[in-house]
């Protein structure tokens, strides 16, 4: 669960943004543009959030499917599993961002968006400790279901 301390390249990056968030305060009559710019900030943040949270819990999850006493394809169906997943969370987010950046921003939204990414990503350590767990035992349950659904089908 350790990803590379990519400190000092967020701290960098969150100045430059919010440096150009203020320089546009500057500028008349541009509240839309400011509105769109904070609303890809805060996007953009709460993906980058997800994305730890989600790495995580999968490097967990890949951990446990690698130790597990099992052979090699049902070790290849569990990480189909986890990927599947993976991308399915990501479909979604890419929509509903598409929506929120489009059609529901607003200056309330993007002030909860920004709390919610602080929150997550003040929590993600314990997050991860207590749903990488749960998400593993999700995997296996799904795998399950599949299997029986495919042996109904087959019949």
């Amino acid at each position: 669960m350790q990803r590379k301390n990519n400190s000092m390249f967020i701290i960098v990056t969150g100045t430059i943004i919010s440096s150009g968030r203020l320089m546009l305060g500057y500028i008349e009559n541009n509240d839309e543009a400011i509105l769109i710019v904070m609303a890809l900030v805060n996007y953009i943040a709460l993906a980058f959030v997800l994305l730890f949270i989600n790495n995580d819990i999968a490097n967990y999850c890949q951990e446990k499917i690698n130790k597990a006493g099992i052979d090699t394809a049902q070790k290849k169906e569990r990480k189909l599993v986890l990927y599947s997943l993976s991308t399915i969370y990501l479909c979604i987010y890419l929509i509903i961002g598409m929506l929120y950046i489009i059609y529901w921003k607003s200056n309330d939204l993007n002030d909860a968006i920004s709390i919610i990414a602080l929150a997550l990503s003040i929590a993600t350590n314990d997050l991860v400790i207590s749903f990488s767990p749960l998400y593993y035992k999700c995997i296996i349950n799904l795998l399950s279901i599949f299997k029986k659904r495919r042996k109904h089908s087959l019949k």
